[in-house]
């Protein structure tokens, strides 16, 4: 959000969310996530591209029912009510596979292949591995995760290299840029190549 802030070319910002972004910019418009699928502003303009950073986890979620009503059904919907984009770009993750024996990966494969399906101009897929940066809960696995990885990272060579953990901003960064670039979709972008992106 405050990169999408900081671009003059940008005069208005459709901001979904459960609740109110804390900027008081002009350029937000704010939608409750409760009313995605019913008639909002959003539908009645031309998107220049949606961003879709919407996830939970399992135990956040309760269940597996419920993480996958996020993960993918909100994620299709929120893809649905932005139809009119011209790009349309969301946060994966790394291993995610439709035919994973792994729940979680499983999931965020059937999520990217609706929404490869649903014939956007362009859409980008980004596959970060462990997210770093501020969180507003504690995850002592996830914690743990990030220093083993981070211990590691200077091994992680070659095509381990898409492993290594990765800042949250520079995510937020490559999707910026790959609004602004002109890379065609549907495109998977890893590792490294979210680094690369990030940094144009």
């Amino acid at each position: 959000m405050d990169l999408l802030l900081s671009e003059s070319s940008i005069s208005k910002i459709y901001f979904v969310g459960r609740s109110k972004p804390k900027s008081n910019s002009t350029k937000i418009v704010f939608i409750p996530l409760s009313e995605l699928s019913t008639k909002n502003e959003m539908n009645d303009v031309q998107l220049d591209a949606a961003f879709c950073c919407l996830g939970t986890t399992i135990k956040n979620a309760g269940s597996k029912e419920k993480f996958e009503a996020v993960d993918l059904g909100l994620v299709v919907e929120f893809a649905k009510a932005s139809k009119s984009a011209q790009k349309f770009l969301v946060v994966s993750s790394l291993g995610a596979n439709s035919k994973s024996s792994v729940f979680y990966n499983a999931v965020k494969g059937r999520m990217e292949e609706r929404v490869q399906s649903m014939g956007f101009k362009s859409s980008l897929i980004f596959r970060p591995s462990i997210l770093t940066g501020p969180r507003k809960e504690f995850r002592l696995g996830e914690k743990i995760g990030i220093v083993v990885m981070s211990i590691f990272s200077p091994l992680m060579l070659g095509p381990m290299k898409k492993f290594r953990p990765i800042a949250a901003e520079n995510v937020a960064k490559a999707m910026l840029n790959g609004w602004k670039s002109d890379v065609k979709g549907p495109v998977i972008i890893e590792g490294d190549e979210i680094l690369r992106l990030a940094k144009k």
